[in-house]
């Protein structure tokens, strides 16, 4: 089917063109690996370096404070490592019932485990607020020792107070984590004016390719190893790097910063269209912050049966997170958010990107018209 309509970009995007450029040399004829001393090795350690620089300059952080890792997944989970392997005896970790499963799995065996943990409940546009962190932080007696929450929600594009947060966190000498998988590259990231201690990030969230993410950490915040046996990364994770993997992140989130403010002011037109087109279906919306997520339930609806729908005429939406599409279940995130299970199983999220166009969220309509008639 030639006029596939794509709205599910929060799950994942299409490599862009400038960063498969970039890519291609580094997939054929540079294909030392970085760590042999040999011309062949030093190619491949230049790309790195370069690559390095230029997220570095564009998030604001230090170059050297980059962890290439293979996604945002890997990266959460060495996050929650580093937080868990610097607790104190009873001091607990502290996170909010609507983070990402790379997140909350781990802590979840954490907890499995005895090991303490608080739990928030995000507001009801799905945002994790200061007040709510610090009323849980003076409530436990024991200390902190660490906190991770998400910049921005992936299945309703919430934003939290990151910074405030940070702050609650470090005055009571904790570690602060945030998963910016979502945000990065669609809104103004500064690792640095965020205050955290580490931060997660996954290329393939902005046009860049799959397998390779990173995270960034603070020079006083070094992060506990997660994958071993190797000097690779200053040992702090082993593996030969993906350099091919590695320059196409760097050039595509250089060319997502440069088309920000255009493409954000596109989404968000589109985003409106699409939403007053929506509203004679009396939908509810769930969230909202980043300009391109879309999250609204039909009342009375089936989400699931409602994406099937949209497929058959060549239409790509998600009733949730793509990572957990296929788990029988209301998404966790919107019943954080008090939804009733009903209303929760009722969600389609539509997830917008620049490529997209008036008379794509024109036919979206016209084919929900169908739909529901």
């Amino acid at each position: 089917m030639n006029n596939r309509i794509y709205v599910d970009h929060a799950a994942t995007t299409s490599l862009s063109p400038f960063a498969l450029e970039a890519m291609m040399p580094y997939m054929t004829g540079v294909f030392g690996n970085p760590s042999s001393i040999h011309s062949f090795g030093e190619d491949a350690a230049a790309a790195i370096a370069k690559s390095r620089s230029a997220i570095a300059d564009i998030l604001n952080c230090e170059p050297e404070c980059i962890i290439f890792t293979s996604g945002g997944s890997e990266a959460d989970n060495q996050a929650v490592n580093t937080i868990t392997k610097a607790c104190n005896k009873d001091e607990a970790l502290i996170t909010s019932t609507a983070e990402h499963h790379a997140v909350l799995s781990p802590i979840k065996d954490l907890c499995d485990n005895g090991f303490p943990v608080i739990t928030v409940s995000p507001e009801k546009d799905g945002s994790v607020t200061a007040d709510s962190v610090k009323n849980a932080v003076e409530d436990y007696k024991k200390g902190i020792c660490g906190a991770s929450f998400m910049l921005a929600n992936n299945e309703t594009g919430s934003i939290s107070h990151i910074r405030n947060i940070s702050s609650i966190v470090h005055d009571v000498g904790g570690i602060m984590h945030t998963d910016a998988v979502q945000a990065v590259g669609h809104i103004p990231v500064n690792f640095a004016e965020l205050s955290v201690d580490m931060m997660s990030l996954s290329a393939h969230k902005f046009h860049g390719p799959k397998g390779v993410g990173a995270l960034i950490f603070r020079p006083d915040a070094f992060p506990s190893p997660l994958i071993r046996g190797g000097s690779q990364q200053h040992g702090l994770r082993a593996g030969t790097e993906n350099v091919a993997g590695i320059v196409g992140m760097a050039a595509a989130l250089s060319e997502s910063v440069k088309n920000m403010e255009k493409g954000r002011s596109h989404v968000t037109h589109l985003k409106d269209i699409l939403l007053e087109g929506l509203r004679p279906f009396g939908v509810i919306v769930n969230g909202g912050g980043l300009p391109g997520i879309l999250s609204v339930s039909f009342p009375g609806g089936d989400g699931e049966a409602l994406v099937r729908s949209l497929d058959l005429f060549g239409i790509a939406a998600s009733a949730g997170a793509a990572c957990n599409s296929k788990e029988v279940g209301a998404s966790h995130v919107l019943l954080a958010m008090g939804l009733s299970h009903e209303e929760a199983a009722s969600t389609v999220r539509f997830s917008l990107d620049a490529s997209n166009t008036e008379d794509e969220i024109h036919r979206i309509i016209s084919v929900l018209r169908e739909l529901f008639q």
